[in-house]
């Protein structure tokens, strides 16, 4: 797996869809961060778990859960 550009992300409202990884490379924000994100609509991209919006640069899938 591998960061994509943001551009490229998923955007669904299928409930049945995990999140995703976003994160920001610091532009915007003044240092880099990484959360677990879903789309919410254009360009507005939301922390899960909490109303934050966010403008993510970059995406990749959830990896697997331990074995």
């Amino acid at each position: 797996m591998e960061w994509q550009p943001i551009d490229t992300a998923p955007r669904t409202h299928d409930l049945d869809k995990p999140p995703i990884l976003i994160a920001n490379n610091g532009t915007g924000y003044g240092k880099a961060w990484v959360a677990v994100g879903y789309w919410v609509s254009g360009d507005v991209w939301s922390v899960a778990d909490t109303d934050e919006s966010v403008t993510p640069t970059h995406w990749m899938p959830l990896p697997p859960p331990p074995a």
